[in-house]
Protein backbone atom coordinates (compact mmCIF):
# COMPACT_ATOMS: atom_id res chain seq x y z
CA UNK A 1 0.00 0.00 0.00
CA UNK A 2 1.61 3.12 -0.93
CA UNK A 3 2.13 5.95 1.38
CA UNK A 4 1.39 9.97 1.31
CA UNK A 5 3.81 11.53 -0.23
CA UNK A 6 7.81 12.06 0.35
CA UNK A 7 10.01 14.40 0.08
CA UNK A 8 13.49 12.83 -0.81
CA UNK A 9 16.98 14.46 -0.94
CA UNK A 10 20.42 13.26 -2.54
CA UNK A 11 22.01 13.02 1.34
CA UNK A 12 21.18 13.13 4.83
CA UNK A 13 22.60 16.29 4.71
CA UNK A 14 20.12 17.61 2.88
CA UNK A 15 16.89 15.86 4.04
CA UNK A 16 17.89 17.75 7.52
CA UNK A 17 18.19 21.03 5.59
CA UNK A 18 14.44 20.14 4.07
CA UNK A 19 13.73 19.14 7.38
CA UNK A 20 14.55 22.02 9.12
CA UNK A 21 12.92 24.43 6.85
CA UNK A 22 9.22 22.56 6.71
CA UNK A 23 9.15 22.55 10.49
CA UNK A 24 9.91 26.43 11.02
CA UNK A 25 6.60 26.40 8.80
CA UNK A 26 4.47 24.36 11.08
CA UNK A 27 4.77 21.46 8.49
CA UNK A 28 4.81 18.12 10.58
CA UNK A 29 7.63 15.84 8.95
CA UNK A 30 8.60 11.82 9.59
CA UNK A 31 12.17 10.85 8.66
CA UNK A 32 12.20 7.62 7.12
CA UNK A 33 15.12 5.59 8.95
CA UNK A 34 14.67 2.13 8.32
CA UNK A 35 12.36 1.29 11.16
CA UNK A 36 8.92 0.15 10.22
CA UNK A 37 6.78 2.46 11.74
CA UNK A 38 3.63 4.89 10.51
CA UNK A 39 3.51 7.60 9.35
CA UNK A 40 1.61 10.30 11.86
CA UNK A 41 -1.51 11.71 9.77
CA UNK A 42 -0.68 15.16 8.12
CA UNK A 43 3.70 14.58 8.38
CA UNK A 44 5.47 14.88 4.83
CA UNK A 45 7.77 11.96 4.45
CA UNK A 46 11.62 12.81 4.13
CA UNK A 47 14.28 10.42 2.94
CA UNK A 48 17.65 10.11 0.98
CA UNK A 49 16.99 8.50 -2.43
CA UNK A 50 18.18 5.65 -1.71
CA UNK A 51 16.36 5.27 1.58
CA UNK A 52 13.00 4.94 -0.98
CA UNK A 53 14.37 2.01 -3.27
CA UNK A 54 11.45 -0.13 -3.07
CA UNK A 55 9.05 1.75 -1.44
CA UNK A 56 5.37 3.47 -2.97
CA UNK A 57 4.51 6.83 -2.57
CA UNK A 58 1.16 8.63 -3.67
CA UNK A 59 3.28 11.73 -4.43
CA UNK A 60 6.93 12.47 -4.92
CA UNK A 61 9.20 15.95 -4.54
CA UNK A 62 12.67 15.30 -5.07
CA UNK A 63 15.00 18.15 -4.26
CA UNK A 64 17.62 19.27 -4.35
CA UNK A 65 18.44 17.68 -7.83
CA UNK A 66 21.38 19.86 -10.35
CA UNK A 67 23.29 18.99 -12.71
Amino acid sequence: MPQACCVIARTCKGVNEIKHALEVRQQLCDLLDGRITRTPDGALNLATMHRVKGLEFDAVFIASVNR
